[in-house]
């Protein structure tokens, strides 16, 4: 049997997206902690894992892969019930079409600097840069409600099927959510509220509850 090992800290956004899928899937895995902010992630033991210092890297059999997508290409295909990729071709490209979107755009915007500023640096005891937050809530705002718009008609972000798009949005809305603006960004994109307050009772997503 195939042993699996995630690297990575609990409240790393990607680390939670796939330790989701694992949940999800219901196949066992080791979590071991890799920090960020404390230069865990730059040691050589991580870099043998993830040359460029990020998480999460997966530990597969005494071998390692690493991108958050490359990792659960390999779930699936090991483990595909239940299946987080759609099998039609235009529900699989929009798929991998909010994937990309979700890490390419929203994540610099929603973690990078709304949850930065808002949770991050409260917790550190810091005070938030109010002025970065009032630059990035019109584009929070904007995509937002470009999800909203594909949720209006469909249960899923893919389509009306569950995939690792869903996980990929939970992670980010998680923070948003938790936000002094998360509940009034959430009433102004209400298919996403509704989808998320759904997404909250999936297993998975109590599993891996945020640690930050």
């Amino acid at each position: 049997m195939t042993s699996f090992v995630v690297y990575g800290f609990a409240g790393s956004t990607f680390t939670r997206i796939v330790r989701m899928a694992f949940a999800e899937k219901a196949v066992p895995y080791e979590h071991v902690a890799v920090g960020i902010h404390d230069g865990a992630n730059r040691s050589a033991e991580h870099l043998a894992r993830h040359p460029f210092g990020k998480v999460p890297a997966l530990g597969v059999d005494g071998t390692y892969v690493y991108e958050t997508d490359a990792i659960l290409e390999l779930l699936e295909g090991l483990h595909p019930e239940p299946p987080l990729f759609p099998d039609d071709v235009l529900a699989r490209a929009r798929m991998r079409q909010w994937m990309s979107v979700i890490h390419t755009y929203a994540y610099p915007a929603m973690v990078s600097v709304l949850m930065w500023e808002r949770l991050l640096k409260p917790m550190m005891g810091r005070e938030p840069d109010l002025d970065a937050v009032g630059g990035v809530l019109p584009e929070v705002r904007r995509q937002l409600g470009l999800f909203d718009e594909q949720l209006a008609g469909t249960a899923c972000l893919a389509g009306d099927a569950f995939s690792a798009a869903d996980l990929y949005l939970a992670a980010v809305v998680a923070f948003v959510a938790r936000t002094p603006e998360g509940p009034d960004l959430l009433a102004a994109a209400p298919h996403v509220a509704r989808w998320w307050e759904h997404m909250q009772k999936r297993q998975s997503v109590r599993d891996t509850a945020l640690e930050i």
